[in-house]
């Protein structure tokens, strides 16, 4: 059974969850996207718990972890989940973030290339500045800082639909469009999207991606952008298959 903990950090507090499987050797980390909690992967803890270490939480300034200072990083985030893994004995972390959960596991790889054993991407974008538009940019630079806010009032359909989860917000999304990481991963990656999934690009950033970096990607069918809950079953099978072919 997951178990609910906190962990505090400049800004505020960041509630997470975690599972302990003892005979296990690696961790999957379940990071949600924009305005969602934790429980968007229920279906995955279901399946996983018992078999791996599990390891989520509730992103800073979002659901539980909310209210937080809004003066981080998306590195910052990065350095708090590794903080965290580091604080609960947890080993080889694989990342499943889904949309700005998936920036969380770039971040990571940026910062810490060797510790991180595999990445999935689910319904996230690259955050290499050649994939970014100028308008993204412009976006980003002088738009993006009050629709944080605006999302705390907004439903999950209209955030999709505007967009706004896939261009970066705040301080966190123009230093990862504007700055010069490489977020080069150094372990296997899986990308994956629904085929119903209307997000902004998705389709065709997640195709460059994949055919810049040889990564494998996976689009799912008869699903939207919260495949985990839309097509349990399949991304349950992805994530078994990754981590059973990771060799870890």
């Amino acid at each position: 059974m997951l178990e609910e903990k906190s962990y505090g950090t400049r800004c505020g507090k960041i509630n997470y969850w975690v599972s302990k499987e003892g005979n296990s050797n690696l961790t999957l980390v379940f990071l949600p996207g924009l305005s969602m909690g934790h429980k968007m992967f229920v279906k995955q803890f279901d399946y996983f718990e018992g078999k791996y270490n599990i390891l989520t939480w509730d992103a800073p300034a979002n659901a539980s972890s909310y209210p937080f200072n809004l003066n981080f990083t998306l590195q910052d985030k990065a350095i708090w989940l590794d903080e965290i893994l580091t604080k609960e004995e947890l080993p080889n972390p694989i990342i499943i973030g889904h949309s700005m959960g998936g920036y969380v596991g770039q971040a990571y790889t940026e910062n810490f290339p060797q510790k991180l054993k595999g990445f999935i991407s689910l319904s996230s974008f690259p955050l290499q500045k050649k994939y970014c538009s100028r308008f993204e940019l412009f976006y980003n630079k002088w738009l993006s800082g009050p629709l944080m806010y605006l999302t705390k009032w907004m439903s999950w359909e209209s955030i999709v639909n505007s967009g706004i989860e896939n261009i970066a917000y705040t301080e966190e999304g123009k230093q990862a469009n504007e700055s010069d990481f490489s977020y080069e991963f150094k372990c296997p990656v899986l990308l994956t999207y629904g085929d119903k999934d209307k997000s902004y690009n998705i389709t065709s950033k997640n195709k460059s991606w994949s055919e810049d970096n040889n990564f494998k990607l996976e689009i799912i069918e008869e699903a939207g952008h919260l495949s985990p809950s839309d097509k349990p079953e399949k991304i349950n099978s992805l994530i078994e298959n990754f981590v059973q072919t990771s060799k870890i």
